[in-house]
């Protein structure tokens, strides 16, 4: 009798796994094909729930009653690791929505708890018949590398990196590989995303966030979308977006994180449809930034569509408070030929840089400013002396917030100079003005009388005495 209540019980277990296991499936599917720009509101948010309390429902049935999926289902080690990883994932997924910076240290946890426990583990002996246990194993390694990119952990992304690129070997050993470009390409951009990372390993991502203050004009929302070929990225993730989220983090306990989006080579209406989507969520006292890495030319921005993008094209956006940064060749042209300017007294900003550099200085200033002054001396760390270039331009950021109050300057510098996200690009701008040829733009113009004045160049002095 106990036997057939154990058979049953198992039964019950088993039925239940396999239920959650395909609604977990269903609800990620779902919100994978959810567009970015319709989470705004609340049409993906319910998806999302449904999503973790399946998982996590899951997560703890397999837990709880391993044994008896031994018995009834052969559990193997891998397909705990499935659904610890697709925790991950959806945590990761969590993050790129709602910009809670929690999730992505959770994400983190599932991927490294996945490593540690070895769940995708191989066998000593290799034959044909695990290359899709290898396959499975390298797209769990791409997933994790992409948090890993976001924290800034450099030695669990190398050694991610390392393990793919022994896998791929691997696979390349036991037949012709299918897709073959692509695995060697994740392992050389893989190698160019670790040589970023640790060119910055030391300056933490809480270093280079800016002191949170409440002020008149709060960035509410920022838009990262890129489209150019050869930059430094791991499939549709470029380091140049990663640092820009990573710039607009906020402490826990803070004001509301900035929303953040990433748009890797959209088409014309995707972006047009995604700034419209986020233009219309702000809140009243709140801005939008949006940063754009394309070449234009005549038929405007080139993105992944055959129609380029005008100013016309995001006039609309310029009704709410909106800072525009542009970088690429041709911007200037385009900006200068129509459509975008400050409306009824709306402010707006825009940057403009044709050297791609300006990014640079607005993300991490410290690696920026150290390349224009070739910062290098043998007689001592090169480390101590990046620290104490960071204490200088936290000084120098006040004191040009200082000297911009008491300029005459345009009522739309001023208003985006009282929240501190797009205060700190302000002044940012301003370093990169003095350091870097040719001089990027900014419009509407500073005087230049602002840039001769004893108060600036005092300032630019301090900036590199370093």
């Amino acid at each position: 009798m106990g036997g057939d209540d154990e058979r049953e019980r198992d039964g019950i277990i088993l039925k239940k796994y396999t239920s959650l296991m395909s609604k977990s499936k269903r609800a990620v599917q779902v919100l994978e094909g959810i567009p970015l720009y319709a989470t705004r509101g609340q049409s993906a948010d319910p998806f999302v729930e449904q999503a973790f309390e399946m998982l996590n429902e899951l997560w703890k049935l397999q837990y709880q009653e391993r044994a008896a999926l031994a018995r009834v289902k052969n559990i193997k080690r891998w397909e705990i690791g499935e659904i610890a990883s697709c925790l991950g994932q959806l945590h990761l997924y969590a993050y790129l929505r709602r910009s809670e910076h929690e999730s992505l240290w959770t994400a983190y946890t599932y991927y490294n708890t996945v490593q540690v426990r070895a769940y995708f583990e191989l066998p000593p002996h290799i034959s044909q018949r695990h290359v899709t246990y290898i396959k499975r194993k390298i797209r769990f390694l791409a997933r994790y590398c992409l948090v890993c990119m976001y924290l800034d952990k450099a030695e669990d992304f190398e050694s991610n990196v390392a393990s793919i690129r022994e896998l791929v070997d691997i696979l390349s050993g036991l037949s012709p590989l299918e897709g073959a470009e692509g695995y060697h390409l994740v392992v050389a951009e893989g190698e160019q995303v670790l040589k970023a990372l640790k060119d910055s390993a030391h300056i933490s991502i809480k270093r280079t966030s800016v002191p949170i203050g409440l002020g008149d004009l709060m960035l509410q929302e920022a838009v990262f979308c890129m489209n150019q070929e050869g930059c430094v990225k791991l499939s549709e993730l470029p380091m140049k977006m990663v640092r820009f989220v990573q710039s607009l983090e906020v402490e826990k306990g803070s004001p509301k994180n900035v929303n953040k989006h990433t748009l890797y080579r959209p088409t014309t209406e995707d972006l047009v449809a995604h700034q419209a989507a986020v233009v219309a969520s702000l809140q009243p006292n709140t801005s939008a930034f949006l940063y754009i890495n394309a070449n234009a030319g005549p038929n405007g921005i080139q993105l992944c569509s055959e129609e380029g993008l005008t100013p016309c094209d995001l006039a609309f956006a310029s009704r709410k408070p909106f800072m525009l940064l542009l970088e690429g060749s041709g911007m200037e042209e385009w900006y200068k030929s129509d459509g975008l300017c400050s409306r009824g007294g709306v402010p707006f900003v825009a940057f403009i840089d044709e050297t791609q550099e300006l990014s640079n200085y607005v993300t991490n200033p410290v690696l920026a400013v150290s390349a224009a002054l070739k910062l290098k001396n043998p007689e001592r760390d090169i480390l101590e002396l990046q620290e104490k270039l960071l204490r200088v331009l936290e000084a120098v950021h006040e004191k040009l917030l200082d000297i911009l109050y008491d300029s005459k300057i345009h009522p739309s510098l001023t208003a985006f100079l009282s929240s501190p996200f797009t205060g700190l690009y302000i002044t940012r701008y301003l370093i990169a003005a003095h350091l870097h040829t040719p001089t990027p733009s900014i419009h509407p113009s500073l005087p230049d009388s602002f840039f001769t004045s004893p108060e600036f160049i005092d300032c630019m002095s301090l900036a590199t005495s370093v």
